[in-house]
């Protein structure tokens, strides 16, 4: 067997299994337009890029006094602590000038990929309003 098949058989066994973690993830219907949020750039972490993981993070927070979120806590976690660590900072990025100071607000922060890039996928960071949690 040639060394570049041998690399080829490793190399495809974690990323079929990181897809399949990545499609048993319950997902959160995001609202389909966020009116009035505004985020800045995202960065995709490097180390979830790596290991090709996705997956999308709830993210309770609340609009400070300057229109900028806070997160608070996490409502829905991913399988990957660096998506989920990684979500805090996108909050971060995203301010709401129109909602009154100390407003919860509920984001989804989707991990994604589109294409690929010199064996790396090329990551992109949604960050969208999640609707309204039904129940208590």
């Amino acid at each position: 067997m040639s060394m570049r098949m041998r690399v080829a058989r490793w190399f495809t066994i974690p990323v079929l299994a990181a897809a399949l973690c990545a499609c048993a993830l319950p997902a959160v219907p995001p609202l389909p337009s966020s009116p009035g949020l505004q985020c800045g750039p995202q960065q995709y972490p490097f180390n979830a890029l790596q290991d090709f993981q996705r997956g999308q993070v709830v993210v309770r927070a609340q609009v400070g006094a300057d229109g900028r979120l806070e997160p608070r806590s996490l409502e829905q976690a991913a399988a990957s602590t660096h998506l989920n660590a990684a979500s805090f900072d996108a909050v971060r990025q995203c301010r709401m000038p129109a909602a009154a100071p100390g407003t919860p607000v509920r984001l989804a922060v989707q991990y994604d990929f589109r294409g690929e890039n010199e064996f790396l996928p090329i990551g992109t960071v949604s960050v969208l309003l999640a609707p309204a949690q039904s129940g208590p």
